[in-house]
């Protein structure tokens, strides 16, 4: 069973709340599922994760001259790894649109951890927040929409975490979830139980205040690449959703970087990219031509490739360069065509498209 007051929320600090208001975003981050030998580290490399994702919410950015505000962005999670496979329901009962679960394993002398995320199917609330409208003028200021999920994919795999040595003994820590008094080197003076509040972290600690009254210190061990990754994604797609469009693209340029971030994952960010820059009035389109770069015929792509150029051209019809437009429009048509040849004509969202572009371009 999911117990909803195992979470936390980013204000200021993280702060157990209730189930999210629907215009809340967050995410559910469950302990890990491992055999009974590895529970401990199946717990420890979820909180590990868990604060990591943390890092990366913000309520505005920073300077701040246009007084943005993206609200409250929530991280949840639990000492027991979820019960079933119903990820709708753990995000209903959760009040959060993202899942992110995780298995560790022995293998050989060490460990391997295994991470998915899923980002749920929107609720009514959320369906605007998840889809990608491009208005085409009609007439008589009439305009029809053309629609697209902002979300590529959404069960994302992430490259598998290897510990040894080290590492794994780090990982492995009962001493990992206790709280030291003053620092990390102080001593301990109780464990993080169900409900605490981070309020605020370095790469080597995270200082935080429990339920019980205790307010000391935890011990992290070093971030590697793998779990960054995860955070950085998993962060972008938070910050998507929020609303918070320079610090996706920020989150998500990171990840694509790292050399841990896989490559149909990178696909997915450079996706998110362009679409976050079309919503600043930027133009996205050479984020997706480095994604056709990796995976030119990915249906995934040439839908976003259309996207970016019906939107650059309704940006030109709206302003007073319309000189690019002729060549703008025979690289639409082109890229329906293409998209069609990896679709099929009888696709559902390409004949709403091409009708689209007929209303746009005049053509016949």
């Amino acid at each position: 069973m999911i117990r909803i007051l195992k979470g936390m929320v980013i204000t200021l600090a993280l702060i157990i709340v209730p189930p999210a208001e629907p215009s809340q975003k967050g995410i559910y981050v469950p302990a890990f599922a491992a055999p009974q030998e590895l529970a401990l580290l199946g717990l420890n490399a979820s909180t590990v994760v868990n604060l990591a994702i943390w890092k990366t919410l913000r309520r505005s950015p920073f300077p701040n001259p246009d007084h943005l505000s993206f609200g409250d962005g929530i991280v949840r999670w639990s000492e027991e790894p979820p019960a079933g496979t119903d990820y709708s329901q753990m995000a209903r009962e959760t009040g959060v649109q993202l899942i992110l679960t995780g298995s560790a394993f022995p293998y050989g002398s060490g460990a391997v951890v295994t991470t998915r995320l899923q980002i749920t199917a929107p609720t009514q609330e959320d369906v605007g927040s998840q889809t990608w409208k491009i208005g085409i003028p009609i007439t008589n200021g009439e305009l029809t929409y053309s629609q697209l999920d902002v979300i590529p994919e959404r069960s994302v795999t992430f490259k598998a975490l290897a510990l040894t040595g080290a590492d794994l003994k780090a990982f492995e820590s009962p001493g990992l979830l206790e709280v030291h008094q003053g620092g990390v080197t102080g001593r301990v003076i109780g464990r993080v139980g169900d409900n605490f509040r981070a309020l605020e972290q370095s790469s080597t600690f995270a200082m935080i205040s429990t339920d019980t009254g205790l307010r000391g210190y935890l011990k992290l061990p070093g971030e590697p690449a793998e779990s960054a990754a995860i955070a950085e994604f998993s962060g972008g797609v938070l910050r998507l959703l929020r609303n918070d469009w320079s610090g996706a693209v920020g989150l998500f340029s990171r990840f694509a970087s790292n050399p841990a971030a896989l490559t149909s994952a990178v696909v997915d960010a450079k996706l998110m990219s362009a679409y976050c820059l079309e919503r600043k009035g930027m133009d996205g389109r050479i984020v997706i031509e480095e994604a056709a770069q990796i995976s030119s015929t990915a249906p995934r792509v040439l839908k976003y490739r259309v996207m970016v150029l019906l939107a650059e051209i309704t940006r030109r019809e709206n302003s007073d360069e319309h000189t690019a437009i002729p060549a703008l429009t025979l690289s639409l048509r082109r890229a329906i065509r293409e998209a069609a040849a990896a679709l099929g004509n009888n696709d559902p969202w390409l004949r709403e498209i091409a009708a689209a572009e007929d209303r746009l371009t005049g053509s016949k």
